[in-house]
């Protein structure tokens, strides 16, 4: 990952929650004529009701921190431990993220 692609926050060896449940979801980012965006793939709440839901990032918003920020925001998770590339095109990109779920 790195810089080049975005992602300059990681948060190394991120403990895990009070019952120790970590989720995973697999997430695509995309840079379009319209800015830059990511989808929840095959997850209940952030896919959409049609599966085509797309959160927008700022400019000034890194991919890691973005993910980190719809997680929190809909009240999925405490934090991201880490972004896995999956596959990395010319206008996009897959990741497995991995994140502390939230106890409620």
């Amino acid at each position: 990952m790195g810089i080049a692609n975005g992602c300059r926050s990681v948060q190394q060896d991120v403990p895990a929650t009070d019952n120790d449940v970590r989720h995973e979801v697999i997430v695509t980012g995309c840079v379009t004529k319209y800015g830059r965006g990511i989808h929840f793939c095959n997850d209940e709440l952030l896919s959409g009701a049609n599966h085509n839901l797309w959160f927008p990032l700022s400019s000034e918003e890194d991919w890691f921190s973005g993910i980190e920020r719809v997680l929190m925001m809909n009240g999925l998770a405490e934090n991201v431990v880490k972004l896995s590339p999956l596959n990395d095109g010319e206008d996009y990109h897959d990741w497995k993220v991995t994140y502390n779920r939230r106890n409620v």
